[in-house]
């Protein structure tokens, strides 16, 4: 994996961890409550694989308080020889979502 997006809807990210050595990443934690991480690498030792991806961590804020409904969406970009990738969606049940301790 090289890139990968998290969406959020009626959330915010608090805190991430397990990132990789090698990506850059940006949070986007809009007002609006509709929030989104970036991240990619190019650099094909730091490419990751789906168990490395699956270590990841965010804390999100929920606030379902303006009427939005909490959601995660994304996209998660594969390649084999760093020339042409191929986008691979994540829908809400992809997330493992569990509570805040």
């Amino acid at each position: 994996m090289v890139s990968f997006e998290v969406d959020v809807t009626a959330g915010a990210f608090e805190s991430a961890s397990n990132l990789p050595v090698g990506w850059y990443i940006a949070i986007d934690n809009d007002a609006s409550w509709q929030t989104k991480i970036t991240a990619n690498t190019t650099v094909g030792a730091a490419a990751l694989k789906p168990e490395e991806f699956e270590k990841l961590r965010f804390s999100i804020d929920k606030n379902e308080s303006g009427g939005l409904k909490f959601r995660l969406s994304g996209i998660v970009s594969v390649t084999k020889d760093f020339q042409k990738s191929r986008p691979i969606p994540l829908k809400m049940g992809d997330f493992a979502v569990v509570p805040k301790p």
